[in-house]
């Protein structure tokens, strides 16, 4: 319900104070000049509730100037002739009948030219009440016979019962008693109306303060919710801003993540392309290995036979003993230079693992080592019956693994039992050399050796691990474990 709706329910209910506070308010949201017409109707009903509150002469008469000027300035006919007659009742209650009079009588006149029936009614029957008053019944019957021929008794009895009343009274003040009889019945008859209804009309007078304080606490809520609804977007902006920090922030993280990624696949491929360029140049040196040692057997090798054969023979043709003594000595150097070409050329590139694979190759290299009769060797291998589909670089790591492990245990361990053992499990190859030698006086003391040292950057390339346990005098156990991702299962 709008303000001004309020607003007129304060003043029938007769609270005029209430209801200009209302009416105020209305014309406080009203808009120019959509809202003319409803901003001067607030101003008539607030000179009316002004009316009841006991107003001075100017005072009254101030206010409904005021709203005279106010509907003429919208050009509301109705408005005015409206106000004209709210200033008449007004001047009635202040008893200034001769202003009020002249207030009704304009209002009527109004009323007449725009043909608004009831509304002429009631300005008649004001006029009658006030001549009634006055003691002019002369003139005040003829006001309200007008009156009575132009109300419509099912839309507005209680005009018509005023004018019944009225005349009624008149009648019975002249003393006559056959012209107020009629009326009697008939004001009897519109009461007996209203009273079938006046249980209700009491009620919803009686609830008007109520629907009033109803409508306050309404406006009360409106007004809470209106704040909840303030503080539930400042709530949501807050929420919005804490999100939109926390989305920054993931982003940041996640940039960050990123970057270390990035970084990570970055040293990867660093490592990954450096142990491709250590694989290549183990694969040349391999190759420089295997030329040099082809080269040593057979131009070298070659060379020397022949000078061995050219020598032979010069000694057998020579007479002289000295002479036929040095040839021998010669002899015997040019054998000893092949042994040691020999051996240089098969240390470089082992023939038999060109020939017979890498398990035929180490057996045969423990084998020779035990045909010395210097130290007992015992060898387990497990696997590497097939070992076609190995890098050659592969075999030829691990054989040299074997030689330099079993090399130290001879040479620095002073062992006389060496146990080897060679695992093929999936992919991966574990190799255990063990020896009953002098072990390690210090913890450190296998980071000295070259040998040990080659074998551990070797076992770094590969990403294998390497283990080497032994307490002085208890001898030294070495396990290798090399994953060989070029294995085949």
């Amino acid at each position: 319900m709008e303000m001004h709706q309020i607003g007129q329910v304060y003043l029938k209910a007769g609270h005029p104070k209430e209801a200009i506070q209302y009416f105020r308010k209305s014309s406080g949201k009203a808009e120019q000049p959509a809202d003319a017409k409803l901003i001067a109707m607030n101003e008539l009903y607030i000179a009316v509730a002004t009316g009841q509150t006991r107003p001075t002469n100017t005072q009254l008469d101030s206010c409904f100037k005021a709203v005279l000027e106010r509907f003429q300035h919208t050009k509301d006919s109705r408005g005015e002739y409206l106000a004209l007659h709210e200033y008449g009742l007004a001047l009635e209650r202040q008893h200034r009948y001769d202003e009020a009079v002249q207030a009704l009588n304009s209002a009527l006149q109004g009323r007449e030219k725009l043909a608004l029936e009831q509304e002429t009614a009631q300005s008649l029957t004001a006029l009658a009440r006030i001549h009634h008053e006055q003691g002019d019944d002369r003139e005040a019957v003829p006001y309200l016979h007008r009156a009575e021929q132009l109300v419509n008794v099912k839309k507005y009895p209680e005009t018509l019962m005023d004018i019944y009343r009225l005349l009624h009274r008149i009648y019975l003040t002249a003393d006559n008693e056959e012209l107020a009889a009629p009326y009697r019945r008939k004001l009897l008859g519109l009461e007996r109306q209203r009273d079938e209804t006046i249980a209700a009309q009491q009620a919803f007078k009686t609830g008007q303060r109520e629907e009033a304080e109803r409508l306050d606490l309404l406006h009360a809520l409106d007004r809470a919710e209106q704040a909840m609804q303030f503080n539930r977007r400042i709530f949501l902006a807050i929420v919005g801003m804490l999100l939109l920090l926390v989305i920054v922030g993931i982003m940041i993280l996640h940039r960050r993540q990123r970057e270390k990624l990035h970084r990570a696949q970055l040293n990867q491929l660093q490592q990954e392309q450096a142990l491709k360029t250590a694989a290549a140049i183990m694969d040349m040196r391999e190759q420089e290995r295997a030329a040099i040692a082809s080269h040593l057997h057979d131009e070298v090798g070659a060379l020397i036979a022949v000078a061995k054969l050219n020598l032979r023979k010069v000694a057998n043709d020579h007479a002289l003993l000295e002479g036929k003594t040095r040839l021998v000595s010669a002899q015997r150097l040019l054998d000893d230079i092949g042994t040691t070409v020999r051996h240089v050329s098969h240390g470089l590139m082992p023939p038999l693992l060109e020939k017979v694979g890498l398990k035929a190759a180490v057996t045969e290299f423990v084998e020779e080592i035990m045909a010395t009769e210097a130290v007992s060797v015992s060898i387990l291998i497990v696997g590497l019956d097939d070992t076609s589909a190995w890098k050659k670089s592969d075999q030829i790591t691990l054989y040299r693994m074997v030689q330099e492990l079993i090399a130290n245990a001879l040479k620095h361990a002073h062992a006389s039992k060496i146990d080897v053992q060679l695992v093929e499990l999936e992919n991966e190859v574990t190799l255990m050399v063990e020896d009953d030698g002098r072990g390690m006086e210090s913890p450190n003391a296998h980071n000295k050796g070259m040998g040990l040292a080659l074998i551990r950057k070797q076992v770094e390339h590969y990403g294998g691990q390497l283990e080497i346990s032994g307490r002085h005098p208890r001898g030294t156990a070495v396990v290798v474990v090399l994953p060989l991702p070029t294995v085949s299962c």
